[in-house]
């Protein structure tokens, strides 16, 4: 199984989105640099403005290889893999019983009749009959999912809410009203059983002995096309950097926060320090993630670009121009609308082309690993 690597990391220990800040003050933090100090040649800038050229380097200097030609792999499937399997099948099969008896909790699915007043006069569309409302998320006011918690199913409740400042009829925005509430009945999920019956309607297989023989036979199929993927992990493990380019370093890490420099402005942080105080962390926590993020993508590109000298493995520029062409295809994109994608969401440290080049010598690599890489329980 062929993955497409992500060369300097698109994936953090810390979650979602970083915040935007000043092009100085991303360039304090992400480099603990002045910003006013540049090189001085450049391969481009980044969205920090500053100007990094990548170092000459010997990847088969800087890094100590282990065996890499006949690392073994173990495709065995366990029965807790193929029981994953089969509650991934059941739980896509999910349905909502209803039941009418009970108390309302928080996460309940319920169906209530409602009606909203202020000053005993009724609100206009704050009015319905069985509605399905998820508790603990309805999207009412403060007060009406903590009233419904504890409510018995028939039950009938004037619940005491504060209106949203949102409200859309402003009238109404951070009033105290009364919802009342009857509910109806709630809705308990349940999983369907795997039946011979269940089995022949939703899977392509007739009994359940069948389904599972073949759910075996597709996860040792996954685990053999993915054995370069899974060798080239051991690979690494075993694989000691003598030293980082720390030019390479800092490529990295001006891509890794220039990609979450673009995401920040989808989910509205003001600030990289509101970012990081709404995560719990600390900035020197996450520059020393930042960090670590940036040398793990490093080493992959000097084992991967190591063991190509090692073994003649050659990406050339035909190649590079038709991945560059496939991934174009692939988005719905020109050439043109692909490449300033590309610019800003990483910077312009690093050109496209080298960008492909490292990715596709990288999968090169980890095929030839799975090539020669010892399979057990393949069959």
């Amino acid at each position: 199984m062929k993955k497409q690597l992500i060369l300097c990391g698109l994936v953090m220990t810390l979650t979602v989105a970083l915040a935007g800040c000043s092009l100085d003050q991303l360039k304090s933090k992400f480099t603990g640099e002045d910003s006013s100090k540049k090189e001085a040649t450049a391969t481009g800038t980044s969205v920090t403005g500053e100007v990094i050229k990548i170092e000459e380097y010997n990847a088969e200097e800087l890094v100590k290889l282990p065996e890499y030609k006949g690392v073994e792999v173990d495709c065995a499937v366990t029965k807790d893999e193929i029981e994953s399997e089969i509650d991934t099948l059941l739980s896509q099969h999910e349905y909502k019983v209803k039941k009418k008896k009970g108390k309302i909790k928080n996460g309940d699915t319920i169906h209530a009749d409602y009606e909203a007043t202020y000053e005993g006069a009724a609100i206009p569309d704050e009015k319905k009959e069985n509605a399905e409302i998820y508790v603990g998320a309805s999207g009412f006011g403060e007060g009406f999912d903590t009233g419904l918690v504890g409510m018995k199913v028939g039950e009938t409740k004037d619940i005491k809410v504060t209106m949203s400042d949102q409200y859309s009829d402003e009238k109404y925005q951070g009033k105290e009203v009364i919802y009342k509430v009857t509910v109806n009945e709630k809705l308990v999920s349940k999983v369907p059983e795997l039946t011979d019956k269940f089995v022949k309607k939703n899977t392509d297989y007739k009994t359940v002995k069948e389904y599972k023989k073949e759910t075996k036979k597709s996860l040792v199929k996954e685990k053999v096309d993915g054995a370069g993927t899974t060798a080239f992990g051991q690979v690494s493990e075993g694989t000691t950097v003598n030293s980082y380019p720390d030019t390479l370093v800092r490529v990295c890490k001006q891509q890794i926060g220039a990609y979450y420099l673009t995401m920040a402005k989808q989910y509205g942080y003001e600030s990289m320090d509101k970012f990081i105080e709404a995560t719990g962390s600390t900035m020197d926590q996450y520059e020393q993630q930042l960090q670590k993020e940036a040398e793990g993508v490093v080493k992959t590109q000097l084992i991967a670009e190591a063991i190509a000298a090692k073994e003649g493995i050659t990406v050339t520029d035909d190649e590079i121009k038709k991945e560059i062409a496939n991934a174009a295809s692939t988005s719905q994109m020109t050439e043109e609308q692909l490449r300033k994608s590309y610019t800003q969401l990483y910077g312009s440290n690093m050109e496209i082309e080298k960008y492909y080049k490292t990715t596709l010598l990288t999968n090169k690599v980890i095929d030839f690993i799975g090539e020669n890489a010892k399979l057990k329980n393949a069959d």
